[in-house]
């Protein structure tokens, strides 16, 4: 028992440090985005994971480019400069305010199972979906840029958004720190594209952290996809030879697949506090529901003045569980019953019925208490990047490959870096570390999303004002890091000082 709780006790630590870590970006979001509120001129923003990938979406506005050229602009520098994270081989979701309008819409992105999938294709080798071709789902990311683009972008040419990236590709870019790290992996030294981008041609070394990385193969595959358009991949030259690189590795995909792949508009989940502010965020496969749920349960307590309290971690903590136990029924399923399950999540008496179940000086072992009969593969690593335009358009995005370097192999036509987004579907007959059963929801099935814990995000206030455009990496950790940084910045005013960078809890079921 002793050691159980040691175990546990060093679990939480852990969880801590990360949280801490991922919670940087969503910090830097928060204050850029809420300095107007103090009377600052707001001159737009772009938050991303590479300083350089800033500057791009930085320079597409000052050329008069959307809100969107200049998130898909970050997206392509991102997907070059941070290929252990993101990049055309993955998917997105993303929540788009157009301020002239108050209209809020999200674009799922997200990999879908190919034609040729089916509910029980890993049993017996479970390692197939996470590394190799059978790990790989239906690309989304390319032509999301494309449906993006044509919809809320058109500010600047197509072949301008993608320029500045190519450069990078050609003439090359400093290796980041956490990029550095990364390349230390025997694995990537298995494969052609991968073990380009591990060893440095100069030294015959796997890369350092600040020598300059070029990706000639992926350059060429950037200048196609500049003058074809975003369909190139999905329905034009690059598509034969793709799903061949696929294959070759072991995987199912298909020309069919790539074909029929359709990025979704779809309404966001909305939400509105007793702050007057209100949220917008993804819906399913995306965790918005879940977010939402999260910050309606701790509106409840209508918390002012000094949010850092013990009392007040433990009812965020207690929220946290309750909304993973109803996570654990959502699916990407357009049915009669997720469409109830979803509206009761989102149900204000459903929150305060639950805030009663939430004690100051109590919790509890039994995860049944929290609602959880089954569970979820936990996803993994991503990037975000943010955007507010000077017109007061803003974008959140949260693009992933699912673990750092996806399946672990590139095509060897285009240099683009696979997902292994299949190992976030649940699989029947795999328990978790509580002996709880895998959730049907979420089980393989040709053309399903699997369920995610990404959560990108936009709070608005009372007059259609952005107050703060939200997302976070981090897989699981990431909607509970969202909640807190979201509930820590509207629990009290701006100039309390209470939303800058305090602790950060995070205990799922």
């Amino acid at each position: 028992m002793l050691l159980s709780n040691f175990v546990r006790s060093k679990w939480k630590l852990l969880m801590l440090i990360s949280l801490i870590l991922l919670g940087v970006l969503v910090l830097t979001v928060t204050i850029l985005l809420t300095l107007p509120t103090l009377g600052k001129a707001a001159k737009g923003a772009v938050v991303s994971n590479v300083e350089i990938c800033a500057e791009i979406g930085k320079s597409i506005l000052e050329k008069g480019g959307t809100a969107a050229d200049a998130a898909i602009a970050v997206l392509f520098c991102e997907g070059v400069t941070i290929p252990e994270c993101m990049g055309l081989g993955g998917g997105f979701l993303l929540t788009h305010y157009q301020k002239s309008t108050n209209e809020v819409t999200c674009l799922n992105a997200r990999e879908t199972a190919p034609e040729n999938a089916y509910e029980d294709m890993y049993n017996g080798n479970r390692f197939a979906s996470q590394f190799g071709g059978l790990a790989v789902a239906v690309p989304g990311e390319l032509i999301g840029y494309w449906t993006l683009y044509n919809r809320l972008g058109r500010g600047v040419p197509w072949a301008d958004i993608l320029q500045p990236s190519i450069d990078l590709c050609e003439k090359g870019f400093p290796v980041g720190g956490f990029l550095a790290k990364s390349l230390h992996e025997e694995r990537l030294l298995g494969g052609a594209v991968t073990r380009e981008l591990a060893m440095n041609p100069q030294t015959k070394k796997i890369y350092k952290e600040g020598e300059i990385m070029k990706r000639p193969r992926l350059a060429k595959t950037l200048r196609i996809i500049a003058k074809e358009g975003g369909m190139a991949l999905h329905d034009g030259v690059l598509t034969n030879e793709f799903v061949k690189d696929v294959q070759e590795r072991g995987g199912i995909l298909t020309v069919n697949d790539m074909k029929n792949y359709k990025p979704v508009w779809v309404k966001p989940v909305h939400s509105t506090f007793s702050n007057g502010q209100s949220m917008y965020s993804i819906p399913v496969p995306g965790s918005g529901v879940v977010l939402a749920l999260i910050l309606n349960i701790l509106d409840q307590f209508l918390v002012r003045g000094n949010f850092y309290t013990a009392i007040n971690y433990q009812r965020v903590i207690e929220s946290f569980k309750f909304a993973y136990g109803a996570r654990t029924k959502l699916g990407d399923r357009d049915t009669a019953y997720m469409q109830t399950v979803i509206s009761g999540m989102l149900s204000k008496d459903y929150a305060r019925d639950l805030r009663s179940y939430i004690y100051d000086k109590n919790t509890f072992d039994s995860i049944e208490y929290y609602g959880a009969n089954t569970t979820f593969e936990e996803d993994h690593g991503t990037a975000h990047i943010s955007v507010l335009a000077p017109n007061g358009d803003a974008v959140a995005v949260t693009s992933t490959i699912n673990g750092r370097w996806g399946a672990y192999f590139g095509s060897l036509s285009t240099g683009i870096i696979l997902n292994n987004q299949m190992d976030d579907f649940s699989s029947p007959g795999y328990q978790n570390q509580y002996g709880l059963p895998p959730s049907p929801a979420n089980f393989i099935m040709p053309g399903r999303r699997p369920m995610s814990s990404m959560s990108p995000t936009i709070i608005l206030n009372d007059k259609g004002d952005v107050v703060m455009i939200i997302g976070a990496a981090g897989g699981s950790m990431i909607t509970t890091s969202v909640a807190q940084l979201c509930k820590n910045s509207t629990a009290v005013p701006l100039e309390s000082g209470f939303n800058k960078m305090g602790p950060h809890d995070i205990q799922h079921l």
